[in-house]
């Protein structure tokens, strides 16, 4: 019981200091994680005594440890003081906070200006903390902007914030997106991604926000973004932050900041200029509160401790370690684990060549039984005399117990394998960084399989942000990191990278950064510049709220569009408007071709990117259009003799990424740009315009959807393949408006049930249910 008298003895020293914390948490996460003594009352005592000095409370939680019925009653004194420091880091909403989140959430308090910055790791209660701000402050906050990264973040918090908003009984209105009308004079939540609140700016000038949370800050610098998609358009998204940071921190007066790992004691000269300009509070919690276990996995034993290893069998091979390393986690009963690879083609190639390691799942649930069937049965096409799902890796793995997760997936597929995985039913996740997107897992293992993110090396925030999925708190006492490359255990010990917010640096900026920004917040070299391109725009006289509405978009080639359109006849115009007065008619006039050629004209796309994306999206129009590009790929292997796995992997891979990167994100955008650009010009031109039906148009390339109930749908994370059969069958119903569907559920349930498998009305069932609750 050596452990227990260490506990004893570091209980006895605690001092607060960063060294005692860690040193007692340590001992505190490792007797409850291997359960020593926990037949003696005096072990669950002494835990109890250690997390309420610690003040993370989320020790007892997870001990199921509580007073006075695990401690006793006997000391009436020892029980009252318990309670008076339960009581005083109770939140006012009820929430049990941790000592570094009262920290935070008085230090915000009491600041004259509130805006705050915070650096955490990953699972610290980043959203306790925002619930709280925003609870505090509920009689100033009348329209609250909550602004996240990616679409399966937002709906996690759309529904952890109605369930919030109804306990309190808060009053706010939630707004999600931008194709549903609200009343700026309400009390409006807004929960949005950067590209949305844009819009809202755009299409809401008067509207005014009291307090906005921006959530992954690092997203500002292009250096640390993901590489989901291509490199240009990672540019694109990197800025897009910076710009609604800016924005936002001109005209809101209060906000927080937050995202993980971020060193801000070493951080670029811009983003401390941001910070010193306006006022901001920087606060940064390096302390994890979960044991993490670092294991050097490369070499030909595996030491857990000094006294305990295991050598390999085959010590040579990276891919066998990998493979010894699931089996020993499996057989040891070590918990879920994540096995990071760096590409989308890497994650699928060892996923599918270790579905055999484990035959963990000897029955799997119903649900999952169900969801296994949806995939089988709506992705699959017939090719070479049999079908693609009995070749498709992810079907296969999920039928062992694994899965496998990134961006290009349709969001309820990562959903789902999030929510199968964190439920236990799925004991091993193959993944890209697209698990370091603020979403939450069960993980207690991580496996270093790769060392790059893309075609880039791993710096090292990324790695500790991969490692931060490790052991989540509230859920496990300890995380194990096994490291199959060297090079990514000692890139740790480097200093860490800058993170930098380049709009107030001396660094020279893009032409749309220029354009962003005030002309006193950028250096002389930038101001020059923004000087010389607004002499060069003047001779236009176009006014800027024209520009304002692209605002991710040079200002030069948005004349360069305005002067090519204007060149066109007015009869020419005429008939492009009619062309585009509706989603049929523009897809009959086949006019994406020539939408994409304008952008050709001005250089902002090439030749092969009007074909492709043109065949592209004309094909996804189609009714059947993800089996139309599951189709077109396949063709390119007609003379291949049969399928295979890695042909069919490779083949659902590109046909999700073009959806997802062209189809969900180029075309819309440049159908937003031509629409606005198109609308001045004939204004212009005196020639009416009301009949154009581009933000239908738009949300259907966006969204892949037509009806109210379609776009309802595919909002709260329903299949877009299902909701298209649900448009062609039963378009009557799916033409209704939400709230009808509520009201008459239980009858039309009945009909929705011919035309959907046991997933999909379980899903649709779900939904509904969640907005009823």
């Amino acid at each position: 019981m050596e452990a227990i008298r260490e506990l004893i003895k570091s209980i006895n020293l605690y001092d607060e200091s960063t060294e005692k914390f860690e040193e007692l948490r340590d001992l505190v996460c490792k007797i409850s994680d291997e359960k020593i003594g926990f037949s003696d009352p005096l072990t669950k005592e002494l835990l109890y005594v250690a997390s309420q000095k610690m003040r993370t409370f989320g020790y007892n939680v997870l001990n199921n440890i509580s007073l006075p019925d695990d401690i006793g009653d006997t000391n009436v004194s020892f029980i009252y003081k318990n309670e008076v420091i339960n009581q005083f880091y109770s939140s006012n909403t009820g929430v049990q906070l941790d000592k570094f989140q009262k920290e935070i959430i008085d230090t915000f308090t009491n600041l004259d200006v509130k805006r705050m910055l915070v650096s955490a790791p990953t699972s610290f209660g980043k959203t306790f903390i925002l619930k709280e701000m925003i609870y505090q402050n509920i009689k100033q906050y009348q329209n609250v902007l909550l602004i996240f990264p990616t679409l399966s973040l937002l709906e996690e918090n759309v529904n952890s914030f109605r369930s919030f908003i109804k306990q309190n009984r808060l009053n706010y209105n939630i707004v999600k997106n931008t194709h549903v009308e609200f009343e700026t004079s309400r009390r409006n939540l807004f929960i949005l991604t950067p590209e949305r609140v844009l819009k809202i700016l755009n299409d809401y000038p008067e509207l005014k926000f009291d307090f906005f949370f921006l959530d992954e800050i690092y997203k500002i610098d292009n250096f640390f973004e993901s590489p989901e998609l291509d490199e240009k358009d990672e540019s694109e998204r990197d800025r897009v932050f910076r710009i609604i940071l800016y924005l936002l921190s001109k005209s809101v007066k209060d906000f927080y900041l937050a995202g993980p790992y971020i060193n801000l004691e070493n951080i670029g000269e811009g983003l401390s200029n941001f910070i010193n300009k306006n006022s901001v509070k920087a606060i940064q919690i390096k302390t994890e509160l979960v044991r993490k276990e670092h294991i050097r996995a490369w070499t030909k034993r595996i030491y857990f401790n000094k006294d305990y290893y295991i050598e390999y069998e085959n010590s040579n091979s990276k891919y066998y370690k990998l493979r010894e390393l699931l089996n020993l986690i499996e057989k040891r009963d070590m918990g879920p684990t994540i096995v990071y690879a760096g590409t989308k083609s890497k994650v699928t190639q060892i996923a599918r060549e270790s579905m055999d390691v484990l035959n963990i799942n000897e029955g799997i649930s119903q649900e999952l039984k169900m969801f296994i069937n949806h995939l089988e049965r709506r992705y699959t096409i017939s090719f070479k005399r049999s079908s693609t799902h009995l070749y498709w890796t992810i079907i296969m793995l999920l039928k062992k117990g694994m899965g496998i997760h990134h961006g290009s997936f349709p969001k309820y597929i990562q959903s789902a394998i999030l929510d199968f995985f964190n439920s236990g039913e799925l004991r091993v996740l193959f993944t890209t960084t697209s698990i370091t997107e603020g979403v939450n897992t069960n993980a207690k293992n991580i496996i270093f399989y790769g060392k790059m993110k893309g075609n880039k090396d791993l710096k090292t925030f990324d790695i500790k942000n991969i490692n931060g999925r490790a052991g989540r708190y509230y859920h496990h006492f300890v995380g194990r990191i096994f490291y199959l490359e060297k090079s990514i255990y000692d890139k740790l010990q480097e200093e860490e990278e800058k993170l930098d917010f380049i709009t107030f640096s001396d660094k020279k900026l893009s032409d749309v950064d220029i354009d962003n920004t005030n002309s006193e917040d950028l250096s002389n070299v930038n101001k020059l510049e923004k000087e010389k391109r607004e002499e060069y725009l003047r001779q236009f006289n176009i006014d800027n709220s024209v520009f304002v509405r692209n605002r991710l978009v040079d200002k030069v080639k948005q004349v360069d569009l305005i002067q090519f359109l204007a060149n066109k006849d007015g009869d020419e115009l005429k008939r492009t408007v009619k062309e585009c007065s509706s989603i049929r008619s523009f897809l009959i006039h086949g006019k994406i071709y020539s939408v994409l050629e304008s952008f050709e004209k001005i250089g902002m796309i090439n030749e092969f990117d009007v074909s492709r994306y043109g065949a592209i999206a004309s094909k996804y129009s189609r009714e059947n259009g993800f089996f139309q590009l599951l189709q077109y790929q396949l063709n390119k292997h007609v003379e291949e003799d049969s399928m295979n796995n890695e042909m069919v992997d490779k083949i659902y891979i590109e046909v999700f990424s073009n959806i997802r990167n062209i189809i969900e994100f180029k075309v819309p955008k440049l159908l937003s740009i031509y629409a606005s650009l198109l609308e001045y010009v004939c204004a212009k031109k005196d020639i009416n315009t009301e009949s154009l039906a581009f933000d239908s148009i738009i949300r259907f390339f966006e969204l892949g959807v037509k009806t109210p109930i379609g776009i309802f749908l595919v909002e709260n994370g329903f299949p877009v393949t299902s909701i298209r059969i649900l448009e062609k069958n039963i378009p009557r119903l799916m033409s209704y408006e939400t709230d009808t569907l509520l009201r008459n559920w239980e009858e039309l349930k009945l009909v929705l049930k011919k035309h959907l498998d046991g997933y999909e009305f379980w899903l649709f069932s779900r939904i509904i249910s969640n907005l009823k609750s």
